[in-house]
C-alpha cells in the first residue's frame, strides 16, 4: 500500500511514464487528459485511451473505492472459479449473497453460484427462470423461482436468509426489487464446503458474471437497492467480495478482511466490462481513503462543487496485470465527487524509443520517444532529448 500526500494543483508534476518519458499531466479539457511535453508542448490523449468514472458520496476514513472494469466470461465447457472453504464462510444461519449474471444462450439447469453443491445455489434453470435452492441440516429443501430472465440481458440477484426471522425468512431480489419469499428452517448446511462460480459437478454455466459478494448479515431492501443503483456496500459482515478486476496474476483477490481468494480453472477469462463503475465499500479499512486495484496511471480528482480538494495519479508497484493493489490518501470526511480517468486495457499505454540518427550543426544526436497503445496505432506524446555525440 502506498500513501501519498499531494498538492491540490498538479502544475505539471505527474509523469505519464515515470523514468522513461518525461510527459506530464497538465490539465483536463472537455473530459480529455492533456499531457505536457517540456519541449513539444501540449498533447491530448486520444479518445478511448481513458474511461471516466464518477461517483458523488460522503467519504470517510476507512472507505475503499475500487473500479469494476472486467467481467468473467465462462465458456460452458469446463472453466470455473472456486473459493476454498474457510471458517469465515460458515454463515449458514444468516446471510446475504449477491451477484450479477448474463446468460448468452438458452441452457438448462446451469449453476451460476453454489456453496456446497445444492445446499445454497443460484442457477439459470432454463426457459427464462432463475432459481435459488437451499437444503438445511435436516435435509429439508426450499427453492424460489423468478421468471422473466431474458437471454443477453444483465440481472443483479440477491438472496437473503435468516433462520431466526420466522416465516418468509428466505427472500430473493432481482435488480434491487423483492420478487419472492418463502419459509425455510434451521441452518443451511454449508460447513466445510467450497464455493464454485459457473460449475456444478460436470455441468458448466455459459455466460458472464461480473461480481459476487457475501455478507454474514441480512442486507435490508434499502441496502440492496443502494448496491444495485450506486454500487455501495457496507463492509459490516462482509466475508467475500470478488470482482474479476481484482486479479493478481494467479487469483481473484477477495476484498473482504478474510482473504477468501478465488482460483480460476481451465482458462477462465476476464473481458472488458460492458458497464464500468466505481465501487464504494464503506468502513473496510481503519483509516484514510483507499483506492484499490486501479490501473497504474489512473488520474483521480476529488472535487467539491467547483473546488478541487485533491488530485493525483495512481503510482506504485503493480501486479502482472498493471494494477496497483492499494493507494491511500487523506479522507475528505465530507460529500465530494470522485472523478477517475482510468486507462483501458486494450489501449494500454506502452513506450517505444525510436532513434532518429540526425546530427545537428552543434554535434548533437536527436532521439524521439513515442508513447503508443498496445497495437501501436496512436501517438499520444512525443519527447525529444539531446545527447552529445
Amino acid at each position: 500500500m502506498v500513501k501519498r500526500q499531494v498538492a491540490r494543483r498538479l502544475d505539471p508534476k505527474y509523469l505519464l511514464v515515470s523514468g522513461i518519458l518525461p510527459a506530464y499531466l497538465k490539465t483536463i479539457r472537455d473530459d480529455t487528459l492533456v499531457w505536457l511535453s517540456p519541449r513539444t508542448g501540449e498533447v491530448d490523449a486520444k479518445p478511448g485511451v481513458y474511461v471516466k468514472l464518477t461517483m458523488q458520496e460522503t467519504l470517510s476514513g476507512g472507505d475503499v473505492i475500487a473500479p469494476h472494469l472486467y467481467d468473467w466470461i465462462f465458456d460452458g465447457v469446463d472453466d470455473f472459479v472456486q473459493i476454498p472453504y474457510s471458517e469465515s464462510l460458515n454463515y449458514g444461519n444468516k446471510f446475504t449473497v449477491s451477484l450479477t449474471f448474463h446468460v448468452t444462450e438458452e441452457q438448462a439447469t446451469r449453476r451460476i453460484f453454489e456453496h456446497g453443491g445444492d445446499y445454497n445455489s443460484i442457477s439459470y434453470w432454463g426457459s427464462g427462470i432463475v432459481r435459488w435452492y437451499t437444503i438445511n441440516e435436516d435435509g429439508d429443501t426450499v427453492y424460489i423461482d423468478v421468471s422473466g430472465i431474458s437471454i443477453g440481458e444483465w440481472y443483479y440477484v440477491t438472496v437473503t436468509y435468516d433462520k431466526d426471522a420466522g416465516s418468509d425468512n428466505a427472500k430473493m431480489y432481482v435488480n434491487g426489487a423483492l420478487k419472492s419469499s418463502k419459509t425455510q428452517t434451521g441452518t443451511i448446511d454449508i460447513d466445510g464446503k467450497s464455493i464454485n462460480l459457473a460449475k456444478h459437478l460436470d455441468s458448466y454455466f455459459k455466460g458472464f458474471i461480473s461480481f459476487n459478494f457475501i455478507s454474514n448479515r441480512i442486507l435490508d431492501g434499502a441496502e440492496i437497492l443502494e448496491s444495485y443503483d450506486n454500487h455501495i456496500v457496507n463492509a459490516s459482515g462482509l466475508v467475500l467480495f470478488l470482482d474479476p478486476t481484482f486479479y493478481n496474476g494467479t487469483h481473484f483477490v477477495d476484498l473482504s478482511p478474510y482473504g477468501n481468494h478465488g482460483t480460476p480453472y481451465n482458462g477462465v477469462k476476464r473481458v472488458g466490462a460492458e458497464e464500468k463503475w466505481l465501487w464504494l465499500i464503506k468502513n473496510l479499512e481503519t483509516e484514510d481513503l483507499h483506492f484499490k486495484w486501479f490501473p497504474i496511471g489512473t488520474y483521480i480528482r476529488i472535487v467539491q462543487g467547483t473546488r478541487i480538494i485533491n488530485e493525483f495519479v495512481i503510482t506504485g508497484q503493480t501486479t502482472p496485470a498493471g494494477q496497483v493493489e492499494d493507494y491511500a490518501v487523506d479522507a475528505p470526511g465530507e460529500t465530494v465527487t470522485i472523478e477517475a480517468y482510468v486507462p483501458v486495457e486494450k489501449m494500454a499505454v506502452q513506450v517505444k524509443l525510436v532513434e532518429k540518427q540526425r546530427r545537428t550543426r552543434r554535434g548533437y544526436t536527436e532521439r524521439t520517444a513515442w508513447v503508443v497503445d498496445d497495437i501501436g496505432a496512436r501517438m499520444l506524446c512525443v519527447e525529444t532529448s539531446w545527447s552529445i555525440s
